[in-house]
């Protein structure tokens, strides 16, 4: 059957969205903050909890 793979395919392409989508935001982080270190935090603190909430609903399956 291919419902495995349909959420292998599923959960790949969320996390493919989710790393353009941190590109984007460390893009603009640096733009407007203009602070390495600054934006470098700012990702730490705002995507982990995201990504573990993400990878938690995966795994619930």
């Amino acid at each position: 059957d291919g419902t495995g793979f349909f959420f292998f395919f599923r959960s790949v392409q969320i996390f493919f969205f989710l790393y353009i989508l941190e590109f984007f935001f460390f893009f603009v982080g640096i733009l407007t903050l203009g602070d390495l270190d600054d934006c470098r935090y700012y990702m730490r603190v705002f995507w982990f909890p995201v990504k573990l909430n993400i990878l938690m609903f995966l795994f619930s399956f």
